[in-house]
C-alpha cells in the first residue's frame, strides 16, 4: 500500500515538472533598504503591457506596523508607474501591474504622469513579511526608449516614534531592574 502511494507520488511529481519548468522565475534587481533611494531603466511599455522582462522589480522587507513612503521620480520626462504586491515569488509570465499574480498579492499602484515631478503613496504594513515593487513605463504606444528613475522607501515619522517609544521602554525596564 505504501509502495503504491509513493509510486503514485513520483508520478505526479513527474508530470508536474515540466509545467513548473516552463515557469520563469521573477529577476529582481535587488533589496531596497528601508531609507534608501535606487535606480534603474525600464522602456516606455514595459510596465503598462504586463512585460515582465522590460519592467525591473525590488524586494523590500517590511515589518508589521511600519509605515513607509514610496516615492518614484522619473529622471527623463518618463510616464512611469509602481505597483506594491504582498510576497516576493512569483513568475515572469504571470506578471500584471494591477492584479493578483501567481502568489504575489496586488496592493496597489501609482501612474505618474511624465511631467518629471515626483508620485508617491505611503502604505502601513499590517504582516510582516517580504513585498515586491515593480517598476516601469506606463506607455501603451511608446517606441520602446529606455528611461531612468530612482525609487526612494522611507519611514514616516509614526514609524521613527513608535520605534524610539520601544527602545525607551527597554532602556526605562533595564533600568528599573
Amino acid at each position: 500500500q505504501v509502495h503504491k502511494k509513493l509510486k503514485q507520488l513520483a508520478l505526479t511529481a513527474l508530470l508536474a515538472l515540466p509545467l513548473a519548468a516552463g515557469a520563469t522565475p521573477l529577476t529582481y534587481e535587488g533589496t531596497i533598504a528601508v531609507g534608501s533611494t535606487v535606480s534603474g531603466s525600464v522602456t516606455q511599455t514595459g510596465w503598462a503591457l504586463d512585460n515582465a522582462a522590460d519592467t525591473d522589480f525590488w524586494r523590500i522587507f517590511v515589518n508589521a506596523g511600519q509605515q513607509l513612503t514610496i516615492t518614484g521620480w522619473p529622471v527623463s520626462a518618463l510616464d512611469l508607474g509602481f505597483s506594491l504586491y504582498a510576497g516576493d515569488t512569483g513568475t515572469e509570465e504571470a506578471f500584471d501591474h494591477q492584479i493578483d499574480f501567481d502568489g504575489l498579492e496586488w496592493l496597489d499602484l501609482v501612474d505618474l504622469n511624465g511631467d518629471g515631478v515626483a508620485e508617491s503613496a505611503t502604505y502601513l504594513f499590517a504582516a510582516t513579511g517580504w513585498y515586491t515593487i515593480a517598476v516601469g513605463g506606463a506607455l501603451i504606444d511608446g517606441d520602446g526608449s529606455a528611461y531612468f528613475y530612482d525609487l526612494n522607501v522611507v519611514p514616516e515619522p509614526l514609524s521613527l516614534s513608535l520605534l524610539g517609544l520601544g527602545l525607551g521602554g527597554l532602556g526605562w525596564s533595564r533600568r528599573r531592574s
